[in-house]
């Protein structure tokens, strides 16, 4: 069977915990979403974290199957995060360099893999 990367699962998304515009339509369907994946041949997961708070989520995702992996970054339509309620954009972008501190690439210690979303466009 071929074995697959998704290199960009939005899992923090609350959609695959059944609530949509914040409201809940169905059951939390999460486990039943990736296990479809493994089935069909899905090896390793790269969670896209779009902000600080995704960050923290998908860590926290990325420690219960040694499957999945996150990024850091923000999203483009996250940026305003930077200033949001009087905030230090420079203190915000500290916190981001002080997570990819903790990325080791090529060491299996650390779950966070990649840089992105980077709003590049």
């Amino acid at each position: 069977m071929p074995r697959y990367i998704d290199i960009g699962a939005n899992l923090t998304d609350t959609m695959f915990r059944g609530v949509y515009r914040e409201k809940a339509k169905h059951e939390d369907d999460f486990d039943a979403v990736l296990q479809r994946g493994w089935d069909a041949g899905l090896d390793k997961v790269m969670v896209t974290a779009g902000c600080l708070k995704d960050i923290e989520e998908a860590k926290a995702l990325c420690e219960q199957d040694d499957r999945l992996y996150t990024t850091v970054g923000v999203h483009p339509t996250r940026c305003g995060e930077f200033e949001a309620d009087g905030g230090d954009p420079a203190a915000y972008l500290a916190q981001l360099e002080a997570h990819l501190g903790e990325a080791h690439i090529g060491s299996g210690g650390s779950k966070i893999v990649a840089i992105g979303e980077c709003g590049l466009e």
